[in-house]
């Protein structure tokens, strides 16, 4: 499978695993993970470990959660997303992770480790109570890809640093910032835009 990796460069792997409809996602290892076609989970998705998925070409994964800090996807390490034969944020067939929480508490995506964005179009809502569009324990970096995160609280949430260097990032934060970061926030590429009840 090819994927562009976090520098821009096509790679391949062959040690994957193919998530389908009936792949048992509540206790993942870490690993390398591809989405082919559509897939569509109604439960948290939990990645053990460092924790590596591909979006291949015009597939599409979806995420709903209902229930009070239920994620859509958690990682206990870090978790990197990548797109696929040079797409970018501007490749109309583009892989799609779309994520949707709806319980209090409940992120779209959480890692306690950092999270890189490589390419893809990846799409989170969280509209519970106390909720982040993306929240990492570590760093965000967005390298590629478009991204759209929007949260009760804020719409990326980092205890470190977040990093943007390309693609198109919308972030949203209803009662609070579109994108907030404990530590340093740098953009040096892309285009982004913010938005948050306080600040964008």
């Amino acid at each position: 499978v090819a994927y562009i990796d976090e520098n821009g460069v096509e790679q391949t792997v062959t040690d994957y695993t193919v998530l389908t409809e009936n792949t048992s996602v509540d206790n993942l290892d870490g690993g390398w993970y591809v989405v082919e076609g559509e897939v569509k989970y109604t439960s948290q998705v939990t990645f053990n470990g460092d924790a590596h998925l591909i979006l291949a070409d015009g597939a599409t994964m979806e995420i709903e959660t209902k229930g009070e800090s239920e994620h859509g996807i958690y990682a206990s390490n870090n978790l990197t997303i990548y797109g696929q034969n040079g797409q970018s944020d501007q490749s109309d067939q583009s892989g799609t992770l779309k994520v949707k929480t709806t319980g209090d508490y409940s992120d779209g995506i959480d890692s306690e480790g950092n999270i890189t964005i490589s390419g893809g179009t990846v799409t989170d809502t969280a509209t519970g109570s106390g909720s982040y569009g993306i929240y990492s324990g570590g760093t965000v970096e967005i390298k590629d890809g478009r991204v759209t995160a929007t949260g009760n609280s804020e719409g990326i949430d980092s205890e470190g640093n977040i990093t943007i260097s390309g693609g198109t990032v919308e972030a949203s934060g209803t009662n609070v910032s579109g994108i907030f970061a404990y530590n340093d926030i740098t953009i040096s590429g892309g285009t982004v835009s913010a938005s948050g009840g306080t600040s964008g």
